[in-house]
């Protein structure tokens, strides 16, 4: 049925002996189990059922037509029947870098999970929840992996193998950059009404930047435009910082 699915199924033997001519022998590919639940709803099940043969066209093989035996055709396999439901995944990354380096982005294995277990206890979930604590990334644990089984309730599990989450992050070193700046390149803004503003020193003035290698190896010392805000300055001489 429409959201149920076929967990850990167990047959009672795992080989089959087939006799027919060489010729049907050539032609089998392989040879699967028929399991019908067809509205079967059941968490536990135990039902007889019968080997078949396939050609590597995958076409049923008539074992009559082909001349052809199967051992213990009929076979009894043990099973479970799950609920199956896809849910969110709830999750803040805290990014604890540090000194030194910079964390441009992350990328997350999942944002979505199916989970499998009674409709009942599925019911009752609408995603997984990751405590905050496990998602801190720092420059000492880039990748976290959690296991999201053990954030679910007892009898509810991720469908597959896709059960551990993962965040990785991608960092950058900061770097820094000493610039000289003409002081006669330094704009002036925000000079309150009526008065007038010049900058008194002279010469260069060096400038330290630091940032992202990235940015800093893109940066054109010739389209920098620095300048000084005056807006909370005084008559008089005044100390100020260059932006």
């Amino acid at each position: 049925q429409d959201g149920y699915v076929l967990y850990n199924t167990v047959p009672e033997e795992n080989t089959v002996v087939i006799k027919a001519p060489e010729a049907v022998h050539e032609q089998i590919r392989k040879v699967s189990l028929l399991l019908n639940l067809s509205g079967e709803e059941t968490e536990n099940f135990s039902y007889i059922c019968g080997a078949v043969a396939y050609d590597y066209s995958n076409r049923m093989l008539d074992t009559k037509v082909n001349h052809m035996t199967i051992s213990k055709a009929n076979r009894v396999v043990d099973g479970v029947v799950y609920y199956k439901k896809t849910v969110d995944i709830d999750y803040n990354v805290a990014n604890n870098m540090g000194d030194g380096i910079i964390m441009t982005e992350y990328e997350a294995s999942a944002e979505k999970a199916d989970i499998i277990g009674l409709k009942e206890k599925l019911d009752e979930i609408n995603k997984i929840v990751i405590p905050e604590e496990m998602t801190v990334l720092t420059s000492e644990k880039q990748k976290i992996e959690i296991d999201l089984n053990k954030l679910l309730p007892e009898g509810v599990m991720v469908y597959g193998e896709n059960n551990i989450f993962t965040i990785t992050a991608k960092t950058e070193s900061i770097v820094t950059k000493s610039i000289s700046i003409r002081t006669g390149d330094i704009g002036i803004k925000n000079i309150p009404d009526g008065y007038e503003a010049s900058i008194n020193n002279s010469g260069n003035l060096s400038i330290t930047l630091s940032g992202r290698q990235s940015d800093i190896d893109a940066l054109d010392d010739e389209k920098l435009a620095p300048y000084v805000d005056l807006s909370s300055a005084l008559m008089g001489e005044n100390s100020v910082k260059v932006n």
